[in-house]
Parts: structure tokens; C-alpha cells; sequence
């Protein structure tokens, strides 16, 4: 932990929270959990992403809280780790990922049956999503251009959902 820690924070490690005007629940996360670092808001996302690129290239290590899919995890090789249980009493305390929820009309089902298939199948993966945007982003490509890049290295996948449809 002290690898972790700066002059601020000391004895405490630091975390790297998000900006202060996103908000955070990373002060009562780490005091319920009895962790002991100290949450230091970032300024900004650009400060964040400088900051664990800097880590990376100077070989130190970072504690931070982020997110994905972000096109920096597509150049930057990160570990998560895994928080202790939120207290499902009080989630105001704690940050739970949101699911992942696929919406239509209630009426797609039985109007196209075959489309309502391909959409439940159809599923990308978070390190591909940060691929492509790392692409555009950063690679200057356009969304066609990442887009068929995708297509083309992932032609198993897409015609697994082109099967699905059709049965």
C-alpha cells in the first residue's frame, strides 16, 4: 500500500476517483469496506487517461477507478479488481454496474421475428467496442472503416447471429 501512497494521503494509499462534478461514492465505498486509501478526484477524463498512461510508462503502479469500455483499455493493459459486496440496504454508498438491457417494442417479436432473433443474439464484446473506438478516436479511421474492420476478423460471430435469425 505504500507503493501507493503520496505525501496527501499518507499512511494511506491513493485512489485516483473521478472528477469531483461526476460525483463518487469511493469515500464511503473504501471507509465502509475499511480500505485504507484516501479517493483524490481527477480533474478531468484527459487527466485520468494521462495519469494511467504515465503509471504505465513509468512502470508504477496506479490504483484508479475508470470505466468500459474506453478506447485507452485498447493500449493499455489494466487489471480490475474486484470490490467487497455492496450493502443492498444502502446502494447510495456503493457504485453496481448497470445491466445491460436490449429494448424494443413490445410488438417487434411477432412483426419480425427473424430481426427480433438477430438482435437477442448479437452481442460485442467490451474489448472489441474499445478497439473501435480506439480507431476513430485515436487511428483517425471513420465508423465505416472500423466497422469493417470488426466484420471482417469477426465474420464467426456476426454469422452466428445471421444463423439464429434464420431458424
Amino acid at each position: 500500500m505504500q507503493a501507493l501512497a503520496t505525501p496527501e494521503t499518507f499512511p494511506n494509499g491513493r485512489l485516483l476517483d473521478y472528477p469531483a462534478d461526476w460525483g463518487s461514492v469511493s469515500g464511503p465505498e473504501l471507509k465502509n469496506a475499511e480500505i485504507p486509501f484516501t479517493p483524490v478526484p481527477a480533474g478531468s477524463e484527459g487527466a485520468l487517461v494521462a495519469e494511467l498512461q504515465a503509471a504505465v510508462a513509468a512502470h508504477k503502479p496506479l490504483l484508479m477507478r475508470f470505466w468500459a469500455p474506453h478506447w485507452v483499455l485498447a493500449e493499455v493493459p489494466v487489471e480490475w479488481l474486484k470490490m467487497p459486496p455492496c450493502d443492498p440496504n444502502n446502494l447510495a454508498e456503493c457504485i453496481v454496474a448497470p445491466p445491460v438491457i436490449k429494448v424494443a417494442w413490445a410488438g417487434f417479436r411477432g412483426k419480425w421475428p427473424a430481426g427480433y432473433e438477430l438482435m437477442k443474439s448479437l452481442q460485442i464484446h467490451a474489448d472489441d467496442q474499445q478497439k473501435m473506438i480506439y480507431a476513430v478516436d485515436k487511428q483517425g479511421k471513420n465508423l465505416d472503416q472500423a466497422v469493417d474492420g470488426w466484420i471482417e476478423e469477426h465474420q464467426s460471430d456476426w454469422q452466428s447471429w445471421l444463423k439464429a435469425a434464420q431458424n
